[in-house]
């Protein structure tokens, strides 16, 4: 690899997190992430992420903190 690009979006920007994979994609465990936010852009696709669905997850579950029970 001889580039790399980051991208920052602050948790408290998020507005909606999604995730499309292909028949293909669930086979093999990727997919693409969809993040929008109330930033400049308003969104980023992210491709070929390994486990999407759990990716949402874990951004939900960043958002939403520790929740006491």
């Amino acid at each position: 690899m001889i580039s790399r690009r980051g991208i920052e979006i602050p948790l408290g920007r998020v507005n909606n997190v999604l995730f499309n994979q292909s028949l293909l994609e669930r086979l093999i465990g990727a997919g693409d992430l969809l993040i929008e936010s109330g930033g400049e852009s308003g969104q980023q696709i992210f491709t070929d992420v390994r486990n999407p669905d759990r990716v949402q997850n874990s951004i939900h579950a960043a958002i939403d903190g520790p929740r006491n029970s």
